[in-house]
């Protein structure tokens, strides 16, 4: 892992993913993801937006490089009978193979 990079497995980031909850609202209202829409979150953490675009009906990949917080995601999904497709990977890594109408970027560098 790169030195600069930051360790999003360790710690408590539930807590700062539920701070930013009304961000993810405003990203998700914002784009409007239609019902059946293929939408990218890229570096998608607890779920926050994916959650918020799937209750819209939207068919959502999560992509995020620490498998604890995609734990996190699906948890939530499996709870609210949401099921956001979720992978493992980097903003610069991942690789679409279909399109997505939408996407989601929360990238830094």
């Amino acid at each position: 892992m790169n030195p600069a990079m930051v360790d999003w497995n360790a710690g408590n980031y539930e807590r700062t993913a539920d701070e930013l909850e009304p961000v993810a609202r405003a990203v998700v209202e914002q784009a409007e993801p239609l019902s059946g829409e293929r939408v990218l979150d890229l570096a998608c953490g607890t779920g926050n937006a994916a959650l918020l675009a799937t209750s819209r009906g939207a068919r959502v990949v999560g992509v995020d490089s620490a498998p604890r917080l995609l734990s996190v995601a699906r948890e939530r999904a499996r709870r609210l009978a949401r099921t956001p497709i979720s992978g493992r990977g980097t903003c610069s890594s991942y690789r679409l193979t279909t399109p997505s109408s939408t996407s989601f970027y929360r990238c830094s560098g």
